[in-house]
């Protein structure tokens, strides 16, 4: 099976017209050769509509924080730490030491999370000391330099834009089960996680997740081998990605010139022509732009999740990567 992006990238560019070659072992990547004679490369949802020092600093959440905040945009409160490796090769002392330190200074609980990772892979919710100290040791095997943040309150919209087109706008659930007087969470949990895949969506998320088990027990002070009473919604992740599980509700038609505004003009100071901005607000998206925080931004979004919403959605996806195309051939 072609991956979402490679394949719906290919099948539009052959419907106007263009050549396209997909790399043959896995269909990751293509290449679009437009009649004009100029070309384009793609590997699922990067494409080169992007400058490439832009999209590297955007997925560097501590660089891009520190941009977005240096332009005038609402960021978390947060700093980087480095493995004890990084502090001796950049002579910097903001080591596991530090970070403890830090979140200490911010109160618990915090948001840690590894600063190049995406799709959600390593966020936590920390709640005490201990907790951190052992989260830290996970994440510097992965990643050199790790982010500490204060929880930003809100619900959580992403923004896919590109140009000043109108934004793609949904609001993220985070990964939920509702009790049914007969099994367990990790039961809930695992059948959740089958139908979703049985959906034709991909998600990397197992019911085993210890980020399930330590906010069932932290939040909810109960086990996973706890059986809900029917109709009772347990929340199992702190975090709201849809590659973590997920749910999406499209607010495309529904939001307020001022907020669309907002994203388009982060995009443009972060020069990034196509790019997902992940914003929390307690603030209603159909009124006048309120109290923000930008959490990240990505230079190349999936749209897979969205699109497998319905056909409205779907379409809304072609028509956006159309014009993408249309716009590499100018």
């Amino acid at each position: 099976m072609q991956p979402f992006t490679s394949s719906i990238l290919a099948r539009l560019a052959k419907e106007m017209g263009y050549s396209v070659i997909l790399e043959s072992n896995f269909t990751q990547a293509g290449r679009i050769e437009f009649k004009s004679g100029k070309s384009c490369f793609f590997k699922l949802a990067t494409l080169d509509c992007n400058g490439s020092a832009a999209a590297k600093i955007a997925t560097d959440k501590d660089y891009a924080s520190n941009f977005m905040k240096s332009l005038g945009f609402n960021v978390p409160v947060g700093k980087a730490f480095f493995s004890d490796e990084w502090c001796v090769a950049n002579n910097t002392c903001n080591n596991k030491k530090a970070a403890i330190a830090y979140a200490h200074e911010l109160g618990y609980p915090v948001i840690i999370k590894p600063n190049s990772k995406a799709q959600g892979n390593g966020v936590n919710k920390i709640y005490n000391e201990t907790e951190l100290t052992t989260t830290l040791e996970d994440l510097f095997l992965i990643d050199n330099i790790v982010l500490i943040q204060k929880i930003v309150p809100g619900r959580d919209y992403r923004f896919i834009v590109y140009a000043d087109s109108n934004p793609i706008v949904y609001e993220r659930v985070p990964f939920s089960v509702i009790g049914n007087d007969k099994d367990t969470i990790f039961e809930l949990a695992d059948n959740r996680i089958k139908g979703i895949r049985l959906s034709g969506r991909h998600i990397a998320i197992e019911p085993t997740d210890p980020r399930i088990k330590k906010r069932v027990s932290e939040v909810y002070n109960i086990q996973l081998s706890t059986i809900p009473k029917s109709g009772e919604k347990l929340q199992l992740l702190d975090n709201a990605n849809m590659s973590c599980g997920g749910e999406s509700i499209d607010l495309s038609n529904h939001v307020h010139e001022s907020w669309r505004r907002l994203a388009i003009n982060v995009s443009r100071k972060m020069n990034l022509k196509l790019c997902g901005i992940d914003i929390m607000t307690e603030g209603d998206l159909r009124k006048e732009l309120s109290s923000y925080t930008v959490i990240e931004i990505n230079d190349h979004p999936g749209l897979e999740h969205y699109s497998s919403m319905g056909e409205v959605q779907l379409e809304r996806v072609e028509n956006l990567y159309r014009k993408v195309i249309r716009d590499l051939d100018a």
